[in-house]
């Protein structure tokens, strides 16, 4: 079946979050992109392969702590220029600094944010009844609520902060955020107000001689609802310049990126086969005319299903791996043309919509890069093994000016702080592909003509 074309039974593949392919020489007269691995990227401890190591050891805790430490001064630099007026001898880098001033104390302190979702559902529930245990993960569900009890953590202790109401409604347990409160005579904290780290605008790149452009295509899954032999025959034609009125286009097109659900997501495993050989072809003809990579996202079994996901192997995609396409982990950073890109396969999206009131993708995307976190809903909403070091900070030298994500129903795009922020529509729903002109950073949808 599809779910056995993995690598040797018992072999461990270690990757690191947000590393580029390797290996992406491509002799077609295109721009090739320029691979970098985290550890040249990062200024954080992130680049550190060590921190990927998956030990017993390790435990979510030290995650946490990890991302607290991390985000802490981001968070307390970018408070204080949100609230000029808080004297620097009031910015506390704990809660307890805040707290021990005393009633009446106003100040800005950074912690982690908890919650307790009201309406998340828990396996408890069908203790008494094992036939109608409940659906834990329904990804239809939206369970954020002004009944969730909210609390703030750092490495010294916890503070309650009651109901949610509409304030924490756009932030989700897991995020580092700041706060400017105010000490009442009880001892508790009055949350004034709250922001995120946030990031500052990427350098520009160099001008490049002639149109750049990236293609973004995601949810391909052949055999799924709209992704039919002829709309992917038609994605092909769009994207390699077989047809006269595309050359120009195509031409331009410095890199493919596939975000992730390659394969049909069914129980059927003929049909998941099916699935993943037609996709094979496709890619294969694809990376023979321009460079691609691909990867793996939620619905695609041959890989390791937590975050980050390892590339998919050679072994799953042999005829694309032949053809040039490389491989690279969900999440991944790579560099085209010398634009940073950042991106993932729609889990981290798509989880941030779950636990807040936002409603657009393309926000819950920024709000992932302001609050510095690939995936802020990891390890509470999802999995994620317990490393040393969280693989899920965005480090400075990391903000990209593409982030994008895959696989949702429709096109988003959206430019803000120099970034610009893209959800690509899953294929099978809306057979279209994404174009980010890497200059001017516009975003097009180009729907394909069957």
């Amino acid at each position: 079946s599809s779910c056995n074309r993995l690598v040797k039974p018992g072999v461990l593949c270690h990757s690191l979050i947000m590393c580029g392919p390797t290996g992406m020489e491509v002799d077609s007269g295109r721009v090739a992109p320029a691979e970098r691995p985290v550890a040249d990227l990062a200024s954080s401890p992130i680049g550190n392969s060590k921190a990927f190591e998956i030990s017993i050891r390790n435990q979510y805790n030290k995650l946490y702590l990890s991302r607290l430490q991390a985000l802490t001064p981001l968070a307390l630099q970018a408070g204080a220029k949100k609230w000029p007026t808080v004297p620097a001898e009031h910015v506390h880098s704990s809660l307890s600094e805040l707290r021990v001033r005393g009633p009446g104390s106003v100040g800005i302190a950074a912690g982690c944010l908890c919650k307790k979702v009201a309406k998340k559902k828990s396996v408890l529930d069908g203790l008494d009844n094992f036939e109608a245990l409940p659906n834990l993960v329904n990804q239809d569900d939206c369970y954020v609520s002004e009944e969730d009890e909210v609390a703030l953590e750092d490495a010294s202790f916890r503070v309650a902060l009651g109901k949610s109401g509409e304030f924490w409604t756009n932030f989700t347990a897991g995020m580092v955020v700041a706060v400017h409160a105010r000490v009442d005579a009880a001892g508790k904290f009055q949350i004034l107000d709250a922001c995120l780290p946030g990031y500052a605008p990427p350098s520009p790149p160099a001008a490049g001689q002639g149109r750049r452009l990236l293609a973004l295509v995601s949810g391909l899954q052949p055999g799924r609802g709209m992704a039919t032999p002829q709309a992917l025959l038609a994605l092909l034609e769009f994207v390699t310049g077989m047809k006269e009125s595309q050359r120009d286009v195509a031409a331009s097109i410095a890199q493919v990126i596939v975000a992730g659900g390659i394969q049909m997501e069914t129980e059927d495993e003929d049909q998941g086969e099916a699935s993943l050989d037609q996709a094979d072809n496709i890619l294969a003809s694809m990376a023979a005319s321009v460079p691609v990579v691909i990867m793996p996202g939620a619905t695609d079994c041959a890989t390791n299903q937590s975050l980050p996901q390892v590339p998919l192997g050679s072994v799953c995609l042999p005829f694309a791996a032949k053809a040039g396409a490389k491989g690279v982990s969900n999440p991944c950073a790579i560099e085209v043309a010398g634009c940073k890109l950042l991106g993932a396969a729609g889990q981290p999206v798509s989880s941030v919509v779950q636990f807040t009131s936002l409603e657009r993708h393309v926000d819950a995307l920024r709000t992932c890069l302001e609050a510095r976190l690939m995936a802020p809903t990891a390890p509470t909403e999802l999995t994620i093994a317990p490393h040393a070091e969280d693989p899920m900070i965005i480090a400075d030298s990391q903000i990209p000016r593409v982030m994008f994500s895959g696989n949702h129903p429709t096109f988003e795009a959206e430019e803000r702080g120099g970034v610009v922020f893209v959800c690509v529509p899953a294929f099978h729903q809306r057979p279209a592909v994404v174009l980010v002109d890497l200059d001017t950073l516009v975003a097009e949808e180009v729907l394909v003509q069957v």
